[in-house]
């Protein structure tokens, strides 16, 4: 009660037991899931003056990453991660087909929302954000990965593996790297490029409602938010990585796209009803639009079910006995 506190006392500790463990159960969950909680709490106090605002989520903050810590102490002396740094992602930009492969069940429809969104009510200035988150934020990213390389191969590549890392692409030197990165880069940025405008529509949305009074029960921001967090978390991996066992970016999409699915897989529940709820003849061919990648994402379940089961006839014959499995797939066990 000394300090001003963006939460209840019940939405604190209650919070910081649940972000606590999802630390405890996979370390880069906490710091994901508690960027959409900060950013609540950004909401929540935006009618504040200034200075009481920081002061507010400041305090907040830190008070709760050390109750959440604190929740979970006996477990910290003994954790140990395989995560070893950051480092810069330069090649093989992920394709926007493959992109669009993984993601287009959620993509289509919270796209669909965001134009629908931006074009009611579009305002002066608005395309200048637009144009300029877009294009600015993959540029920055990029720039920003290029001089970390950079760094870590003057200091030293041996450091944090730069060398391994070029060996492993098939390049001698930093140079070839560049050549090749800035060849994928102008041909296949369009993944980024996307994203990017995707988090510049929500920026503008909630640039519009940030000085209104509006109503915080309304989930509209909220659905931004996530949305704005889910495309952050796709964008990520495709200039930096996290350092692992595995020597290459594949654990860190691994964990932000599992991350960005449920962010953009809430939001996408609530815009489909509302794309849904809309009764008019022009909304039909929008709403045919959305529904299409569900339709065509549902085929998967028949057709796996079907082919994992041979046909719905096991080549071992059908039983309820589950513990014969390892007999015919791990023999030695």
């Amino acid at each position: 009660g000394l300090l001003p506190s963006s939460l209840s006392k019940l939405e604190f500790w209650v919070g910081a037991w649940l972000f606590g463990a999802l630390a405890f159960l996979n370390t880069w969950d906490f710091p994901i899931y508690f960027s959409l909680l900060l950013c609540v709490m950004i909401w929540r106090s935006r009618t504040l003056p200034l200075a009481v605002w920081v002061k507010s989520v400041l305090t907040t903050s830190l008070a709760f990453i050390v109750a959440a810590v604190l929740f979970y102490l006996p477990w910290y002396p003994s954790f140990s991660s395989q995560a070893g740094g950051i480092l810069p992602h330069l090649t093989h930009p992920t394709r926007f087909l493959h992109f669009f492969i993984m993601f287009a069940v959620l993509f289509i429809p919270l796209s669909v929302w965001l134009i629908m969104r931006v074009m009611q009510g579009r305002r002066r200035l608005e395309g200048k954000w637009l144009f300029g988150i877009s294009l600015g934020l993959p540029l920055a990213l990029l720039i920003l990965s290029w001089l970390f390389a950079a760094m870590i191969y003057l200091v030293g590549a041996n450091v944090i593996g730069m060398g391994a890392i070029l060996s492993n692409l098939g390049m001698d030197s930093l140079r070839d790297a560049a050549r090749a990165t800035i060849t994928l880069r102008l041909t296949q940025s369009w993944t980024a490029i996307g994203l990017g405008v995707m988090i510049a529509a929500a920026v503008v949305l909630i640039r519009r409602v940030w000085k209104d009074s509006v109503d915080d029960t309304k989930p509209g921001p909220f659905v931004l938010m996530m949305i704005a967090i889910g495309a952050l978390l796709i964008l990520g991996p495709e200039f930096f990585y996290l350092k692992d066992q595995f020597g290459l970016r594949m654990n860190t999409i691994f964990k932000f796209y599992f991350a960005a699915w449920i962010f953009w897989g809430l939001a996408a529940a609530y815009v489909m009803d509302v794309i849904w709820s809309k009764r008019s003849a022009k909304m039909i061919p929008i709403q045919i639009l959305t529904i299409l990648p569900l339709l065509a994402g549902l085929i998967y379940p028949a057709l796996s079910v079907w082919t994992k089961t041979n046909g719905l006839d096991p080549i071992h014959g059908r039983t309820l006995n589950g513990a014969l499995h390892p007999a015919y797939a791990t023999e030695a066990d």
